[in-house]
């Protein structure tokens, strides 16, 4: 609905850890962390979420896709929990794709003219795609 935020760089979610999967009835929220040093010898837990109200395509390391609709009930989401961004990418339909390595990825879809179809929230801010 709204593109891609221009002040949203995706590198936000390299290095960053996907703690938490949870499953709703008509969305998933992604939960991603990473500790950071803030001063020398004092650390913090930098977070990313995104919020998914849309379609989702998931590839996993033996090459098999799923591409699912809301509700994201059959998705085998699981296997990324504990999995590492290693790069994030945006193409310009505003889709964006998170690399797992090892050939997982997770791409999130703007296919909704009239609603959001995934937010981020990030550094106090939430950006609505």
């Amino acid at each position: 609905m709204y593109g891609f935020p221009a002040d949203l760089n995706p590198s936000v979610f390299g290095n960053k850890r996907l703690v938490q999967l949870r499953l709703l009835e008509n969305c998933v929220f992604l939960d991603f962390e990473e500790e950071v040093e803030i001063v020398p010898r004092d650390r913090a837990l930098e977070t990313v979420q995104i919020r998914v109200d849309s379609c989702l395509t998931y590839t996993s390391h033996d090459g098999a896709t799923e591409h699912e609709d809301v509700p994201h009930r059959n998705m085998n989401l699981n296997s990324l929990v504990g999995a590492v961004v290693v790069r994030a990418t945006v193409d310009e339909a505003s889709t964006l794709t998170l690399d797992f390595g090892g050939g997982r990825t997770l791409s999130c879809y703007e296919d909704a003219a009239n609603y959001e179809c995934y937010n981020i929230t990030f550094g106090g801010h939430t950006y609505y795609v």
